[in-house]
């Protein structure tokens, strides 16, 4: 069972326009997100998948991978599976999609998500919860919350406030055989009124194994979000 990395990325997020090409202390955050997954040795490879120029310059530019997708993708899953279309990966092998937001995800995160799937072959899906959600975060629409059955697979994700619930980090693994049925899907009400795709698997009954971490990893959501990570994160 190989692991490959993909980053999809585009320029025209609503909430932080053009944040993939934020500068942070002289490197874009796509800059950083993929330089920190590069450093996780279990990943056969890491691409850029996006149809931005401005982005495939930037990635050249730190000579990282990059593959060109179309334009019209709704969701980083579908433009994961174009850029997969163009590489050798085996129906069993882990597709890794880490938005392009996601400047902290690490080694620790990759290695919990890769156990998952060595634990239980019978896996389709996995994602990462953190146990650290703050009491602001609960409240924050802009942070997507998940509550879990007591066997740790996703009931439900939202961005209202639950108590009870976790944080979701936005990362997704996936066996490639399950990525090329999950693209298929026809987007469901649900998905649409929260603007969150995973919430279109949980409807077609596909389950979402979510692996606790007890680090609050930060999202690059919105301006707020990137203070509190030029803050507190970068050196």
């Amino acid at each position: 069972m190989k692991i490959f990395g993909i980053i999809p990325a585009r320029l025209n997020s609503t909430r932080l326009p053009r944040k993939a090409l934020i500068q942070i202390n002289e490197k874009t955050l796509i800059q950083r997100v993929y330089e920190n997954i590069k450093k996780i040795t279990r990943l056969e490879a890491v691409f850029v998948a996006t149809n931005d120029t401005e982005i495939k310059n930037e990635v050249h530019k730190f000579s990282g991978n990059v593959i060109t997708t179309k334009k019209n993708h709704s969701n980083g899953t579908e433009r994961c599976y174009e850029a997969v279309k163009k590489l050798k990966i085996q129906d069993d092998d882990i597709v890794l999609n880490i938005q392009c937001d996601e400047p902290m995800i690490d080694k620790e995160a990759i290695d919990l998500i890769y156990s998952a799937f060595k634990d239980d072959p019978k896996l389709n899906i996995v994602t990462l919860a953190s146990s650290k959600i703050t009491e602001d975060e609960l409240h924050n629409q802009s942070v997507v919350k998940v509550i879990l059955d007591k066997n740790n697979f996703a009931n439900k994700f939202c961005r209202n406030y639950i108590e009870i619930a976790l944080k979701h980090i936005g990362v997704y693994a996936y066996k490639k055989k399950t990525l090329e049925k999950i693209v298929e899907l026809i987007p469901t009400e649900m998905e649409k009124n929260e603007k969150l795709e995973q919430l279109r698997w949980v409807e077609n009954n596909y389950k979402i194994k979510c692996v606790i971490t007890n680090k609050n990893y930060i999202s690059i959501n919105t301006k707020e979000d990137l203070n509190i990570y030029k803050e507190n994160y970068i050196l």
